[in-house]
């Protein structure tokens, strides 16, 4: 199944603002476009902050299952979905048909959760900021430009102060990772998460790490080890996939490198979303600037497959 990841965007291009002139020809050359909960989550969020009515949300969410044809990408195996393909193995990102409203109910349920997140993806972004708060405007912007023009992979990722900061930024999220499905089996916790459950879990995912007898060190170690061999070694384990472009993404934003304005978290958070799902698809769809940069970045340096195309450009599906 060859297969197009857009980004929400282009979604909203085509429900709002009837910019449609890729669909036919892609499917004629047997592309099909999927979804994930990463659009779902945009939605929902869209009308619980009052920015995006409930009309033009369900309007929304038909025209996904319409456009896609009920084709989405999920993290997980379960029988109760109807599993098309599972490309990676049953850990790995499924490919299944279900109504986008059904996926809504799940994401709307558990939305307070991600609250957590957005959070987190806020204090990146400060951190990223703080670089530069000794600066005037002027000087931070000459800074930031300077940082643009960088090659993200040599000149940032591939630096050994850097590597330490994946491997060890792996190493948290992954603990954290596994300690919250621990706890949710157990019926400790479960969402959605407040800050006692968090605070919980980062206890706990401590904890596992001090007590795993340098599992998680060995880990990130061997999956970094080259990096462009990466994705090979995790694409059967959507946790890994999740954690490991997560930390990329975040790395070159604490850098400074397109980085977001701190009123942009939540879209930031998406972005990173939006980002692993795809690469359990053939193209990532894109005309965001900075998610652009920072996508093909993260991509060629783990050696995730997906090619990543700027729908800036016209008639950009002409050549794919």
């Amino acid at each position: 199944m060859n297969k197009i990841y857009l980004d929400y965007n282009i979604f909203l291009d085509i429900l709002e603002r009837e910019s449609n002139d890729f669909i036919l020809p892609l499917r004629n050359k047997g592309f099909v476009f999927v979804y994930s909960p990463a659009h779902i989550e945009e939605i929902a969020r869209g009308l619980e902050c009052g920015k995006v009515s409930r009309e033009q949300s369900l309007s929304n969410l038909n025209g996904i299952g319409e456009l896609t044809e009920n084709i989405e990408l999920l993290p997980y195996y379960s029988p109760k979905f109807n599993v098309i393909e599972s490309p990676y193995g049953n850990n790995g990102i499924q490919v299944v048909k279900e109504e986008p409203n059904y996926c809504y109910e799940r994401v709307y349920g558990s939305i307070k959760s991600n609250r957590h997140a957005k959070n987190a993806q806020k204090t990146v972004i400060m951190e990223g900021e703080g670089k530069f708060s000794h600066l005037s405007e002027s000087e931070r912007q000459d800074s930031l430009d300077n940082i643009n023009k960088l090659d993200p992979i040599v000149d940032i990722l591939k630096t050994n102060e850097c590597i330490d900061k994946l491997i060890n930024g792996f190493i948290t999220l992954q603990a954290k990772s596994d300690t919250m499905i621990e706890l949710i089996q157990n019926g400790v916790i479960k969402h959605p998460l407040d800050s006692t459950d968090i605070e919980l879990i980062d206890s706990y995912a401590s904890m596992k790490i001090t007590n795993s007898n340098g599992y998680y060190n060995s880990l990130a170690t061997n999956l970094l080890t080259p990096p462009s061999e990466c994705f090979n070694k995790i694409k059967g384990n959507f946790s890994f996939i999740e954690n490991m472009i997560d930390i990329v993404m975040r790395e070159l934003l604490r850098y400074g490198y397109k980085l977001e304005k701190i009123k942009k978290s939540e879209s930031s958070l998406h972005d990173h979303t939006h980002a692993i799902y795809a690469t359990a698809c053939d193209y990532f769809i894109c005309r965001d600037k900075r998610l652009l940069s920072k996508t093909k970045a993260t991509y060629s340096y783990l050696g995730v497959k997906t090619k990543v195309l700027d729908a800036n450009i016209e008639g950009w599906w002409q050549n794919i």
